[in-house]
């Protein structure tokens, strides 16, 4: 009886870690989701207005947010100069060229004749 439950205890705590790894990584993706999700709703509405500046896009959001929301988001968070720097900043960067090439983090599978010729390069020839 004692050993069955040392072994419900055992699970029991397993299951619980496991649990929270789950929850830990569902809330990770469901947050990166959502802001590619915001992100794609600001740049279509700054699109259909034609314009560059967010302010004019209040009460003009997507049917999936409600408005007086979409308004605070734009108040409070895509209009301040904070926002707009690291913007800029995240535009900047992306349009950074590393080794003639810009750094888009999508460059595909390198072959291992590459990847071979590129350590060698690097650990024998620098």
């Amino acid at each position: 009886m004692i050993n069955y439950l040392y072994n419900l205890k055992f699970c029991a705590l397993f299951l619980l870690g496991i649990y929270s790894i789950v929850r830990n990584i569902w809330k990770d993706k469901a947050r990166i989701a959502l802001n590619q999700q915001l992100t794609r709703a600001r740049k279509k509405a700054m699109s259909k207005e034609n314009t560059t500046n967010i302010i004019d896009c209040l009460d003009k959001g997507p049917a999936w947010i409600n408005n007086d929301d979409w308004n605070q988001m734009i108040k409070d968070v895509w209009s301040t100069p904070e926002f707009q720097r690291r913007s800029e900043s995240a535009r900047r960067n992306r349009l950074t060229k590393t080794d003639g090439k810009r750094s888009t983090h999508s460059g595909g599978t390198v072959s291992f004749a590459s990847y071979r010729a590129n350590m060698v390069r690097i650990f024998f020839y620098a």
